[in-house]
């Protein structure tokens, strides 16, 4: 049997949903093989679920399998639900030890804000590719935002990707910048993510 699975997204200005890739496509791959063995039907439907329950259906307009995310549209008659309202941070300003914050869906208790701690860069000073958060992040984070607090003010700097199995409260996470650059090759001046 295949069940649903949960994750975490942004809801960003402008009715756009930034969440993982690995969420939105969980079943490519080796459900393909699946279906292939057993004949069994796929749907992919990605949703957004409302506090009430009602269930929108959300299009996605670009993505990164490599980077992990990808930027989905809300419909147009979903009710204006408040977005994300902090500034696009710069992940180039990041460094080892900085407090971050994960507001995610851990184990799908319910979104809550933790605090991680970046232990590892990836690319180089001036180019941020992604990080390593240790501490607070868990399975059912996958997509959720991750927050700098930078001068009194809140900025999304990345996403979380991949929670590392078999080990407490690691995860990876993808450069808000490194997104955004792939979201320019894509997108170009439709960019929702372009400073």
């Amino acid at each position: 049997s295949i069940e649903e699975s949960f994750g975490s997204g942004t809801l960003l200005k402008g009715g756009y949903v930034l969440t993982a890739y690995h969420l939105v496509h969980m079943t490519r791959g080796g459900l393909e093989d699946l279906k292939a063995i057993e004949e069994v039907e796929i749907k992919e439907d990605i949703s957004l679920v409302a506090r009430d329950g009602t269930k929108y259906l959300l299009k996605e307009v670009a993505g990164d399998k490599e980077v992990d995310y990808s930027l989905l549209k809300t419909p147009e008659d979903m009710p204006n639900i408040k977005s994300f309202p902090y500034a696009i941070g710069n992940s180039d300003d990041l460094g080892n030890g900085n407090v971050l914050y994960i507001s995610g869906n851990a184990k799908n208790v319910g979104i809550n804000l933790r605090t991680g701690i970046v232990s590892q860069l990836y690319g180089s000073p001036n180019d941020v590719t992604g990080f390593v958060l240790s501490n607070g992040a868990n399975s059912g984070d996958s997509g959720c935002p991750v927050l700098a607090l930078r001068d009194g003010k809140i900025e999304l700097v990345g996403i979380v990707t991949n929670v590392m199995p078999n080990v407490n409260d690691i995860a990876y996470a993808p450069a808000i910048n490194t997104i955004i650059k792939s979201l320019d090759k894509q997108l170009g001046d439709k960019n929702p993510l372009k400073r």
